[in-house]
């Protein structure tokens, strides 16, 4: 009972125009996910920033911050997102300001202890978050 050669050549040629089929689809999510209107990445609003500190912790609101600047849809300005952005950069600043001070590094932890204060100073009424970040990350 032998497979003659020409059913052969019919499932490897009906294999060769599945996986064309697939190769096609692939390069063509490729292109759309890389395009500007089809990014693989949203912007993140500023309540879905506000969201991510209880679930994601503070690292998220950073990730999501530099992602929506990357996209350009980041204004510092922008009262929308002034709180959200100014947690990121208080954590960041901090999470730097911690690590030169172990590092023995006060003149460098100075600096951002500076960027810490004006970012606290954007929080208005949600100055807690800064609170919570030095609980977060044992700063005294």
């Amino acid at each position: 009972m032998s497979v003659s050669k020409e059913k052969k050549y019919v499932v490897l040629n009906i294999l060769i125009v599945i996986l064309s089929m697939v190769l096609f689809v692939m390069v063509v999510g490729l292109i759309f996910s890389t395009t500007p209107g089809g990014s693989y990445y949203d912007k993140y609003t500023s309540g879905e920033m506000l969201r991510s500190v209880n679930f994601s912790g503070y690292q998220a609101v950073s990730e999501y911050r530099n992602i929506n600047e990357a996209l350009g849809i980041y204004s510092k300005e922008c009262d929308e997102y002034m709180v959200p952005y100014a947690i990121a950069d208080y954590y960041e600043a901090a999470f730097c300001d911690k690590g030169y001070r172990a590092a023995g590094e006060v003149d460098k932890a100075g600096d951002y202890e500076n960027a810490m204060d004006d970012a606290k100073g954007r929080m208005g009424e949600h100055t807690f978050f800064a609170d919570e970040i030095d609980v977060y990350l044992g700063l005294d």
